[in-house]
């Protein structure tokens, strides 16, 4: 999946806050799966208020595994 023209536009200028923001919602899913390994998307939406379809979204671009 590539870029928006918008998203190009931003990092090309240097304006990474949504990069930023990105990667603090992943690392703070990272942080709870580690602590809870066996947490499915509904437990990791409610513990940290992130949106499942945010989760579902990391696991499809392989930034996150699912585990079977």
């Amino acid at each position: 999946m590539g870029l928006s023209d918008d998203e190009l536009e931003r990092r090309l200028r240097g304006d990474d806050s949504k990069m930023k923001e990105e990667q603090e919602v992943f690392r703070r899913i990272r942080d709870y799966i580690r602590d809870h390994p066996g947490a499915n998307a509904a437990e990791i939406s409610r513990a940290t208020g992130i949106d499942q379809t945010v989760i579902f979204r990391l696991i499809s671009q392989g930034k996150l595994l699912k585990k079977d």
